[in-house]
C-alpha cells in the first residue's frame, strides 16, 4: 500500500471504492496493498515521514524495537544517500505465511512475523541484531532499487551489493563480517559469478549479495570512503525516478593491497588491469600477505579478529575446495582454544560442519570429533555465566555463540 487509503466512497448499497492519494513516479512491480485489521504504532522521523509498524493486536507491544531502529535507519540513510526518501510514510507488516523473509515494495515492507518480532525479556542479542540487519537492508533499498531501479535484472549485483554494505554501514557493523561470509559462500561447489545474465533470474543468493558488496567494499577501500560515498550520493542524484547500471555507476580497476614483512603495518597497492598481473617488489622480503588486515605476526593472539578471520576463512575454504590438504587448515585451527573472539569461531564452525560431513564414516571421526570439541571447553568456561547484561558486547556475542553453535 503505496498511500493510506485517503477516501471511501460508497458507490451503491453493496459496494465501496476506496481512493488513494496519487503515487510517486515509479516502476509497475513495486505496487503492493495490504489488507489487514491490524494494530499499528507510529513515529515521525526526522523529516517527518510518517513511520508505522502493523501487527496483530496481541504481537503489538513487540513492535517497538522494529519502529525505533527503523526510524533511525531511515534518518541515517536520507543523510549517507544525500537525498529525502521520497513519500510521506513509510510502513512495515507481518505476513505469518510468507514465501519470502521480506519484501520491499515502494512505502511497504513486508516481512515474516518471526524477524519482526522483539521480546526485551527473552529475545537473545543474536535475534534483536538479525532484525536490525533485515530492517536496514529493506529500507537501504528504499533508494536502491526502489528510488533508482535497475535496468536490467543482470546488474542485480549493484542494488545488492551496496545495500548490503550500507546496512553494515549504518548498523556500525566490522565490514570483514561481509568479506569472510562471501569467502564461505564462494568456497562451495554451488558457487557462481556474479554476472550470469541468462541466469539473472535465479541467482539473487547469498553469493551475489555477498561477493557483491566485498567489491564495493574493496572500491571504497581503494578510493576513500568520503569519494565512495559521494559516488553513492552523485548515482542516485542523477537516476532517481528512473533506471540505471552498472556502466552508470564506475568503470575501474581492481586494486590489490599487499603487505610484507619489511613493512607489516604499511600496505602497499597495486591496481590490476587483467585477470593476471606480475609486479616487482622494489626489495628482498621473507614474505607477502595480500588483502591484509592491520598485522601480520605470527602470534595469533596479537592479531585482531578480522586478521583471524581472514586467515582462518582463506585456508578452510581452499581446503573445502580439495585445494589444500585439510590438515593444514585444521593446524592453524588449533589455535582457536585461545581465541575470545566470537567472530573466528564463526568461521570456524561454519567450516567444520562440512568437514565433519565428509569424514563421519571415517574409523578415526570419533577421535577428531573429541579433539575438536575439547578446543571449546575453554572459552566455555571463560564466559560471563551471569543473567545480567554487564559483560562487554564481545562477551556477550561469545557467551550467545557458544550456547548455540556447539561444536
Amino acid at each position: 500500500m503505496l498511500y493510506l487509503q485517503v477516501a471511501e466512497l460508497e458507490v451503491s448499497d453493496t459496494e465501496t471504492m476506496d481512493v488513494f492519494a496519487t503515487t510517486v513516479k515509479m516502476s509497475t512491480y513495486l505496487v503492493g496493498f495490504v489488507v489487514c485489521d491490524f494494530k499499528s504504532k507510529s513515529k515521525l522521523s526526522r523529516s517527518g515521514v510518517n513511520v508505522s509498524v502493523f501487527s496483530p493486536a496481541e504481537n503489538i507491544d513487540k513492535v517497538n524495537f522494529v519502529l525505533d531502529i527503523t526510524v533511525e535507519i531511515l534518518d541515517f540513510f536520507e543523510n549517507f544517500f544525500g537525498v529525502n526518501y521520497p513519500l510521506k510514510k513509510l510502513d512495515s507488516y507481518p505476513i505469518t505465511s510468507f514465501a519470502y523473509l521480506d519484501v520491499e515494495n515502494l512505502g511497504l515492507i513486508s516481512r515474516h512475523l518471526r524477524r519482526f518480532l522483539h521480546n526485551t525479556n527473552t529475545s537473545s542479542k543474536l535475534q534483536k541484531n538479525n532484525i536490525a540487519i533485515a530492517v536496514a537492508h529493506k529500507v537501504a533499498h528504499q533508494w536502491l532499487g526502489n528510488l533508482v531501479t535497475l535496468d536490467c535484472w543482470n546488474d542485480l549485483r549493484l542494488k545488492e551489493g551496496i545495500v548490503h554494505l550500507a546496512e553494515e554501514i549504518a548498523l556500525g557493523r566490522i565490514m570483514k563480517t561481509i568479506m569472510f561470509k562471501a569467502l564461505i559462500e564462494d568456497s562451495k561447489d554451488s558457487s557462481h559469478p556474479i554476472i550470469v545474465p541468462e541466469e539473472c533470474m535465479y541467482t539473487s543468493d547469498s553469493i551475489l549479495t555477498t561477493k557483491s558488496a566485498s567489491i564495493f567494499r574493496m572500491l571504497e577501500k581503494a578510493i576513500t570512503s568520503h569519494l565512495f560515498n559521494s559516488a553513492v550520493r552523485h548515482y542516485i542524484s542523477k537516476h532517481k525516478f528512473s533506471n540505471a547500471d552498472s556502466n552508470d555507476f564506475y568503470k575501474w580497476f581492481i586494486p590489490l593491497a599487499y603487505i610484507t614483512d619489511r613493512h607489516p603495518f604499511n600496505h602497499s597497492t597495486v591496481f590490476m588491469k587483467e585477470e593476471e598481473m606480475e609486479f616487482a617488489l622494489e626489495e628482498d622480503v621473507a614474505w607477502i600477505k595480500a588483502n591484509p588486515e592491520m598485522s601480520a605476526s605470527n602470534s595469533q593472539r596479537n592479531l585482531t579478529p578480522q586478521s583471524n578471520n581472514s586467515n582462518l576463512t582463506t585456508l578452510t575454504s581452499i581446503s573445502t575446495r580439495a585445494l589444500l590438504k585439510s590438515i593444514a587448515a585444521l593446524d592453524l585451527s588449533m589455535y582457536i582454544s585461545k581465541e575470545e573472539n566470537f567472530l573466528p569461531w564463526e568461521v570456524l564452525v561454519t567450516h567444520l560442519e562440512t568437514i565433519f560431513n565428509r569424514f563421519s564414516s571415517n574409523p578415526h571421526y570419533p577421535l577428531f570429533r573429541y579433539g575438536i570439541s575439547t578446543c571449546e571447553l575453554s572459552p566455555y568456561y571463560k564466559q560471563w555465566w551471569v543473567l545480567e547484561d554487564a559483560s562487554p558486547k564481545p562477551h556477550q556475542a561469545m557467551r550467545e555463540g557458544t550456547i548455540e553453535d556447539p561444536l
